[in-house]
Parts: structure tokens; C-alpha cells; sequence
């Protein structure tokens, strides 16, 4: 959020346009929006042989026990099982 804010130069305070980012990613609809143009974009690109692959285990969340899609993964860095069964 930082860097999209000083990225802007606006000549306020930059903690005042950060709050305002963030402020409007709750705006109702942003989401399907956001998806929708994804989506667009991305879909010029898939063909019929195209394979999709999705990787929900990236970011270990060692101490999130109700998260949303929290999946279990496998710790390569501490060769451990980590996930919401512990």
C-alpha cells in the first residue's frame, strides 16, 4: 500500500492517501470488478491446451487457525507439517 501511495506523489501526507487506499479497497463491488477485468486479461492468454495450476499452500500461516482456504503444507525450510489440524 506503501509504495502504491508514494508512487502517486500527492502532496499530502502520505499516511492521509495510504488511509484512503485503503479505505476504498472495502468499497462494495470492488471485488467483481477487480475479477472481472483479471479475468479479461488473463483470458487472451489461456488456450485449450492450457494447463492451470493453483498452489494454495505458498504462505505458511503458522498460527492462523480459522482462515478462510487455510490448507496444510509441508515446511521445506524446517522440514515440517504445518497446518490447521495442529
Amino acid at each position: 500500500m506503501s509504495s502504491i501511495a508514494r508512487s502517486l506523489k500527492e502532496e499530502i501526507p502520505l499516511i492521509k492517501t495510504e488511509d484512503r487506499l485503503s479505505r476504498n479497497l472495502k468499497a462494495a463491488g470492488l471485488e467483481a470488478e477487480l475479477s472481472a477485468r483479471l479475468a479479461a486479461m488473463a483470458g487472451s492468454r489461456v488456450e485449450a491446451n492450457t494447463v492451470l495450476c493453483l498452489d494454495l499452500s505458498d504462505i505458511r500461516k503458522e498460527y492462523a487457525r480459522k482462515m478462510e482456504y487455510l490448507a496444510p503444507i509441508h515446511d521445506g525450510s524446517t522440514q515440517r507439517d504445518a497446518g490447521p489440524w495442529r
